[in-house]
């Protein structure tokens, strides 16, 4: 299937970073043409010759909106008509497996608006850091984000954006799916964070950011702990050695980790344990 790729991503520095290469090289490899949208900055001269050598166009954008603040841009810039297939992706995720069989699983399934992962939290809807649409529901995609104005909070691009979009999909009888679902699970919870360690034994390919860079706000820690889930940074950063060397992809943990090192020192040096046990007994007090 001929397939367009919006991928938004948010970083200071003027390199692009290695996990955002890794997701874009793959990208590459599934879609005839990708879109690198990014906050408005001029990158570094290797960056440059990185998405020149792929052939990704770049789009820098004003940073509003979140990630669907971008792609609506992108849509207004390149729009993907002549395309059997659009993909919505975001930086949030680092990507360390081939994303070929979730891909493969959803043109078997016939889903119209697909994922990753679903979520029962709010209501039914698909995760939207990876999004697929086909050609027949791109109506639905184009007028709901140009009827939307840009998100004001994380919050309200979770409601607005990606709950709404999964019921205007299943409002205008597209069908959606999600690759790794979790519909009937019975639970409500974030299975991006709360079920990961499973999901990655199911071969799923990407884990957020933020549990490796252990980047989460205070309210999201708390509401971590008080949920009893422990998110340790080099449990799965030693997982996903494991993965790339028994499934032979082409993934460089130790760049990750030289990455991730230059901001997250107790991931550098080891003591992500420890750092992990004392967050656990200071907010003890807080159950």
């Amino acid at each position: 299937m001929k397939t367009l790729c919006y991928f938004s991503s948010y970083f200071e520095s003027d390199e692009i970073p290695y996990y955002v290469r890794f997701y874009l090289d793959e990208l590459c490899l599934q879609c005839e043409q990708v879109i690198f949208i990014t906050n408005e900055k001029k990158l570094s001269a290797s960056s440059q010759l990185f998405l020149e050598n792929k052939k990704i166009e770049l789009l820098p954008v004003k940073n509003e909106g979140y990630d669907f603040g971008m792609w609506t841009k992108a849509l207004a810039v390149y729009p993907p008509d002549a395309y059997d297939r659009l993909i919505l992706a975001n930086d949030s995720c680092i990507l360390f497996r081939s994303l070929g069989k979730a891909l493969k699983t959803m043109e078997e399934q016939k889903w119209e608006y697909a994922g990753l992962l679903d979520s029962n939290e709010i209501s039914y809807h698909i995760q939207s850091y990876f999004l697929v649409i086909r050609q027949n529901a791109f109506p639905v995609i184009k007028a709901y984000l140009e009827q939307q104005d840009f998100a004001h909070s994380m919050q309200d691009a979770i409601h607005r954006f990606e709950v709404g979009l999964s019921a205007a999909m299943i409002q205008h009888q597209h069908t959606i799916g999600a690759v790794f679902s979790r519909k009937d699970a019975g639970v409500i919870r974030n299975e991006s964070y709360a079920g990961i360690a499973e999901l990655i034994r199911e071969g799923f390919p990407v884990i957020k950011r933020k549990i490796l860079y252990d980047s989460f706000s205070r309210k999201e820690r708390i509401s971590l702990i008080r949920a009893g889930i422990e998110l340790v940074p080099g449990d799965y950063m030693n997982q996903i050695k494991v993965i790339s060397k028994e499934e032979q992809t082409s993934f460089d943990v130790e760049k990750l980790y030289k990455e991730i090192g230059e901001t997250f020192y107790p991931l550098r040096w080891g003591w992500d344990k420890l750092y992990a046990r004392i967050y656990q007994s200071i907010r003890k007090r807080i159950k």
